[in-house]
């Protein structure tokens, strides 16, 4: 009878964030000549326990014990996934030092995780409080005051693992027009008495 324990760093939803070692137990009645395994399909190997799983994906172990009278224990298994690689994330709408005129602006980007698959993303401006982005990848910014900001954005992987993008950008104050700034001196004239 063979038993099998895993040791790595657990993520989210059955994901380890790490390589995970593993160590086969082996026990019988008489004596235990060798244990083997088959990792993702490929063919027997006596295995050296404990040893370790190391890339990404979702892997298939398949184990069993031979004892020394050339009796097989039935084949055993267990599925270990593994992502170690953070999602990727791009901001698409606002180049980094880019110059805008004042208004309203739809922040948009695109991400991307192979192996686990991108669960969500954060948002936040100008170092504030992240703001979950409940539904697809775009956010609308409103209201930016004149001066230099910053935007980040986060995405999250299904396993927990995160990766944070950001640019700065250049908000122009609001021009008034010549026209009201002739009326505030003409207004202001009249007040001091000029």
């Amino acid at each position: 009878t063979t038993v099998a324990s895993f040791e790595g760093s657990e993520g989210r939803n059955g994901w380890y964030v790490s390589s995970v070692g593993v160590t086969l137990s082996a026990t019988d009645n008489c004596l235990v000549e060798r244990t083997e395994i088959s990792l993702d399909g490929n063919n027997w190997s006596d295995c050296a326990s404990p040893f370790n799983i190391t890339d990404d994906g979702e892997h298939d172990l398949r184990y069993r014990s031979i004892d020394a009278q050339g009796n097989a224990e039935g084949t055993r298994s267990a599925g270990i996934s593994i992502d170690i690689t953070a999602p990727s994330v791009h901001i698409d709408s606002i180049a980094d030092g880019s110059t805008m005129s004042s208004g309203d602006y739809t922040l948009t980007w695109t991400s991307s995780d192979a192996v686990s698959g991108v669960s969500g993303h954060k948002v936040r401006l100008d170092g504030g409080d992240w703001s979950d982005v409940i539904v697809g990848n775009q956010l609308q910014l409103s209201g930016l005051a004149g001066g230099h900001h910053t935007v980040e954005v986060l995405a999250i992987d299904e396993a927990d693992n995160t990766n944070v993008t950001s640019v700065g950008f250049t908000v122009e104050a609001e021009e008034y027009p010549l026209l009201l700034i002739l009326a505030a001196v003409i207004v202001l004239c009249a007040i001091i008495g000029l």
